[in-house]
Order: C-alpha cells, then sequence, then structure tokens
C-alpha cells in the first residue's frame, strides 16, 4: 500500500507537467494522512481508549472542503512595426468587397512602438466536477471581458459542457489567443469574416470527445456585427473533426464546420473545412501545416476565403513559418485577387517569452478609391508570467 502512490506517480510522469505532479503528490500526501488518523482511531476504539470526542468525531470521515485553488498568469504583448503606409490612412483602410473600415485596430495599429495590451488570466478547479476560467484584458481604453466561463471536467460519456463568454471551437486558430498564434495577425478571412480577434461570444456548448474525434454544438447570443448582429437572433455552431494518427509521428486532423445566425437584412451561413498536418521529426524539431477554408453566404451574396500556414521548429526555441492568406470569392464587381503573403522567425529564449519578426507582404487593402500594396516589418515580444497553462497558445 505505502509504495503503491509512488509507483502510480512514476508511471503518470511522462504525460504530467511538473506542477501536476506538485498538486497529485500534495493530495496523496493528504490522503496518507487522513487514512493514518483513521487507523489510529480504530485501533484506540478497538482498545476502548477513545475519548467521547473522538467516538463522536466525524471531521476525519468528512474531512473540510478545501478552498479551490487559484492560477493567476499575466501575459503583456509589444512590437515595433515599420510600415509603408502612414498611421492616418492605415486606421482607414478597406478590403474591397468584405470590410468598409477596419473599425478599432487592436494590434499594432500605429508606426513605430506599440504596447498591445495585458492579459490577465485566473483559472479554478472547482472540486474535480468543473473549473472556471476568465480572461481580463487590459487595454487603453480600459478593462474588459475577453472570456468567463465555467466548463465541465468529468461528466460521463466523454461529454464536455460550458457556458459563459468564450471562444468558438468551429476552427482550431479560434480557440487561441492572439499571443498563440503563429503570427501577430490573423488570418484575413477571419478578419474579414469575424473580427481582428475572431469570435468569441455569450452563449453554451455542449463538445463529445470518443477517442480522435470530437463533436460539439454552440449557441451563441449572434451579435458578431461583420456576419450576424440582428438584435436578440441567436447564433448556432456545429462542428466536427476526426484525427488520423499514422506511423512515423504523422498526424492528419481534419474538420469540418458550419454556423448558422442572422444579420440585420436576412440569414448569414458560413461553412468550413480545415486540415491540419503535423510530423514529428525528433524530440525538438516538428513540422504543422494547417489550412482552413470558409464560405459565406449572408443575404444571398456569397464570398469565400482561405489560409494556408506552416511552422517548422528548428529546435525548442527557434521555428519558422509561413502563411498565405485568400479572399478568393468576392461580390460582383469586386476584386478576386485579394491576397497576403507572411513570413516569420519565431523565437523563444525562455519558456516565459517569445520573440516574432516578421514581414507580410499585402494585397488585400484599399484606401480611399486606390488598392496599394502594403509591406510590414514587425518585431514583436510576448511575455508570460505566473501558472499559464499553456505557454504561447492556450487552448481551451
Amino acid at each position: 500500500m505505502t509504495y503503491r502512490p509512488m509507483i502510480l506517480l512514476a508511471l503518470l510522469a511522462p504525460f504530467v507537467s511538473g506542477g501536476e505532479i506538485e498538486r497529485l503528490e500534495e493530495q496523496i500526501e493528504r490522503q496518507k494522512r487522513q487514512i493514518e488518523r483513521l487507523v489510529d482511531r480504530v485501533e484506540r476504539l478497538e482498545k476502548g481508549e477513545a475519548t467521547d470526542e473522538e467516538i463522536h468525531d466525524e471531521h476525519d470521515l468528512h474531512p473540510r472542503k478545501e478552498e479551490a485553488p487559484l492560477h493567476i498568469a499575466l501575459i503583456a504583448n509589444m512590437a515595433a512595426v515599420a510600415r509603408n503606409v502612414g498611421d492616418s490612412d492605415y486606421g482607414a483602410y478597406g478590403i474591397p468587397g468584405f470590410l468598409d473600415e477596419p473599425g478599432e485596430i487592436p494590434f499594432n495599429p500605429e508606426r513605430g512602438f506599440n504596447l498591445n495590451y495585458a492579459e490577465i488570466e485566473f483559472t479554478s478547479a472547482l472540486e474535480g466536477y468543473a473549473s472556471l476560467y476568465s480572461s481580463l484584458h487590459v487595454e487603453k481604453e480600459g478593462l474588459h471581458i475577453g472570456e468567463l466561463f465555467v466548463e465541465s471536467e468529468s461528466l460521463p460519456g466523454d461529454l464536455n459542457l460550458k457556458a459563459g463568454r468564450f471562444r468558438s471551437r468551429f476552427a482550431q486558430i479560434n480557440t487561441l489567443h492572439q499571443h498563440g498564434w503563429n503570427f501577430s495577425t490573423a488570418p484575413l478571412v477571419i478578419e474579414t469574416f469575424f473580427s481582428p480577434v475572431g469570435i468569441s461570444e455569450d452563449g453554451v456548448s455542449m463538445r463529445w470527445r470518443p477517442g480522435v474525434d470530437e463533436i460539439g454544438l454552440e449557441v451563441f447570443q449572434g451579435r458578431n456585427e461583420r456576419s450576424f448582429g440582428a438584435g436578440d437572433a441567436r447564433l448556432y455552431v456545429g462542428y466536427l473533426r476526426h484525427t488520423l494518427r499514422l506511423p512515423s509521428d504523422l498526424a492528419i486532423t481534419l474538420g469540418g464546420s458550419w454556423m448558422h445566425g442572422k444579420n440585420p437584412t436576412g440569414d448569414t451561413d458560413i461553412y468550413g473545412a480545415e486540415m491540419t498536418i503535423t510530423k514529428r521529426f525528433d524530440a525538438e524539431r516538428s513540422l504543422k501545416w494547417q489550412t482552413l477554408l470558409l464560405e459565406r453566404e449572408r443575404s444571398a451574396k456569397k464570398q469565400g476565403g482561405l489560409y494556408t500556414e506552416a511552422l517548422y521548429m528548428f529546435d525548442a526555441h527557434l521555428g519558422g513559418a509561413l502563411r498565405y492568406d485568400l479572399l478568393y470569392r468576392n461580390l460582383p464587381g469586386e476584386p478576386e485577387d485579394l491576397s497576403r503573403w507572411t513570413a516569420a522567425l519565431i523565437y523563444r529564449p525562455f519558456d516565459f517569452a517569445k520573440i516574432r519578426f516578421q514581414y507580410s507582404f499585402d494585397r488585400s487593402k484599399r484606401f480611399e478609391t486606390e488598392r496599394r500594396d502594403v509591406h510590414e516589418l514587425l518585431l514583436g515580444l510576448t511575455i508570460e508570467a505566473g501558472d499559464h497553462a499553456e505557454h504561447v497558445g492556450h487552448n481551451h
């Protein structure tokens, strides 16, 4: 009996983090102390040495509930930017047929140095039944809720329930915060269909994960203005994914999604197809290639776009990434060749820091009535302090 917890920890060690091992050790130690108290109490009862207080004390049988541990992380993002377009022009760009004006530009709106945001994350496990997560964004305009939800942990049948404000899982990139992306900007199709940060809304979701599959249904308030935003009409999201695990550490994930809601002039339907290929060469070198295609029918007007990107990790600290964006289906009379190329070097000198150096050549922008090519150089820094569940890429 004495050695079984240690044997269990040894078997679990390759699959859990150091922090999780410490928490397991603490839990096992508490259980051992409780068992020792119970054994001592039984022996005293058998010998008739127990006091009346010990006989009637139910503390050992029903120990007091301990407070759920609260994990806190602070993420800071900043960047220096060089761009061949002035700040006032860039702040009013349009994407022909897709976007009349950008609205608020949350990341790197100006040439020179940009302090983009700070993000404070709170996570707490609720006695093994659920977890509570909150992401607060601290920006120049003030503090607002990025995500705040409660999520089940141990429902039978591989089910998962979530309620609150959270990021939709219709596409894998949308589950990540900006500091978890390979690039500092969202894909064009995400930006034009939803926002520069993707789509995050108030709602509920149910997810079923039998083995390597994932099937989910989400119901949101439908307030996203770029594709929906029709009063009190709801937004419905369905998605499914299947992962093929092949020899030589090769995995292929295929996914499909559907979104239905209303806009001020009619219905909106968005259909998505996604493929992710991951190849691991050794403990440090890997390749990840991801492609997402979205088709939107908004009030009988059809548009489409895609992105494809690849990240190659040379070792545990240095990676190179390349992405191609294309808005390939547009309204009649609007251009069909709205594209952008982006290349990046990603360097992680420490677990808590990520440096992104990227260049983009953007042919999707229009300034007043003139299309202009935009060249941009960016040197970005992300710092993560505290107990962050997944450094650079928190995926819920």
